[in-house]
Formats: structure tokens, sequence, C-alpha cells
């Protein structure tokens, strides 16, 4: 699977937001760069779906133009107006080329989910320096 960082050269502050390109399209969050649906362009025209690690705002700041953009679902643990399909422990979702476990990882944030699979762990900030978790 090839994984592109699209939030690499933000000039704000924001998440590493992930694309897993593959026979599923998948963004790891959609951060809040402005302008990240034209990187994600140029990599792909077709995005089936955005996976929510959590609700933060460097997280999902651009979550609606994301979806908008590609008409894609919206995966996410806790309500999202955009979100399509919950995100429980344990679930199964395609990501890119793998199938990756949902596994549940509060303490930075209540509805914070990594995704993990036999060859990757996309683990959004279940580890972030000083922040009281």
């Amino acid at each position: 699977m090839e994984v592109r960082n699209v939030t690499a050269d933000a000039e704000e502050f924001t998440c590493n937001a992930y694309l897993a390109l593959g026979e599923d399209p998948t963004m790891i969050d959609a951060g809040a760069m402005e302008g990240v649906v034209d990187v994600i362009r140029q990599h792909t025209d077709d995005l089936s779906k955005v996976v929510v690690t959590h609700q933060h705002g460097d997280h999902v700041a651009q979550l609606d133009a994301v979806v908008d953009a590609f008409d894609a679902d919206c995966y996410a643990y806790a309500d999202h107006p955009v979100r399509t399909h919950s995100l429980a422990d344990g679930d199964v979702v395609i990501v890119g080329d793998e199938a990756c476990e949902a596994v549940y990882t509060p303490g930075h944030g209540d509805d914070h989910v990594s995704l993990v699979s036999d060859a990757s762990l996309f683990s959004g900030d279940v580890v972030v320096h000083d922040d009281g978790a």
C-alpha cells in the first residue's frame, strides 16, 4: 500500500493526514490545511472514504470539504454530521489495500481510535507529548 502525508507541506497547524492508495483509496483524517483537496487530487481522483481517528479541529476542520469533493463515506467513532458509518472497537475497515482493525484508544480524545493491520498502524494522536492523557 502506498501512503502519502497530504498535509506535510502545511503552513498552518494541522494533523498528519494520510492518503492510503490502493483498491480502496482512503484518507486517515482530513486535517485543517486549506487546499488539502487539491493535494489529494494530485494522487487520485477517487477517494472511497475518510476515517476519523478523533474529532479535534486539526483532524476534522477540512472533513466536510474532503467528503463533499469526493462524495466519500465518513467513518468515525463518535457522531458527526457527515458520518456515514460508525466505528466500534474491533470493527474492520479496508484502508487502501489493507484490512485494518479499529482499536478504541481513548486518552487524548474520548472518541479516539487507531487503525491496525498486519503491516500498518495509523495512530492519530494516541501518543502526544505533555497532553495529560
